[in-house]
């Protein structure tokens, strides 16, 4: 599916309990496209290319760590509502991660790289620097898997508040 031209997708609706539980409970196998991706805007027709929809949550993967990074992401995010969990390549030593914070409301597609710059460079400023390589609005992000058991490095869910997203943009 995912050499497929073009990537398409079906669009599955999920609330936030089950969306997290998903997105911070592995699955275990040699790749990372074993179970799928999903993206955090609406994808007409299911074209991946096509998710010029509104956009649920604000993502941004952090490559650039080292040891306990996942631990410093979720520290100043606690007070947001999200998760922090590990990426595929991830490991001890660099534990890459992957932070997705909820919204108020959904963005739109004018507002998403507004609120995505933002939301970068608050991160920034907190010392967590994301990929902004990652900021494509229809973006797929793969599901959480990890090599093995052993490999696992624990993910975070985050109950503190949703992004007030008026505030954000204004």
């Amino acid at each position: 599916r995912f050499g497929a031209r073009p990537q398409v997708g079906l669009t599955v609706t999920r609330g936030w309990p089950a969306l997290a539980a998903w997105l911070t409970t592995p699955s275990y196998a040699n790749n990372k496209e074993a179970y799928g991706a999903w993206c955090p805007a609406v994808l007409e027709g299911g074209i991946v290319k096509g998710g010029r929809g509104p956009v649920s949550l604000l993502v941004a993967d952090v490559d650039e760590c080292t040891v306990g990074g996942i631990e410093r992401s979720a520290g100043p995010l606690r007070g947001y509502a999200g998760l922090v969990a590990p990426t595929f390549n991830a490991t001890r030593e660099r534990p890459k991660h992957r932070i997705a914070l909820r919204l108020s409301r959904a963005l739109t597609p004018d507002e998403f790289p507004i609120a995505w710059g933002k939301m970068a460079r608050t991160l920034g400023h907190a010392g967590i620097v994301v990929d902004r390589g990652c900021k494509n609005i229809n973006r797929l992000y793969f599901a959480c898997v990890a090599r093995s058991p052993e490999a696992w490095l624990g993910a975070h869910v985050l109950i503190g508040r949703a992004i007030d997203v008026e505030s954000m943009l204004h």
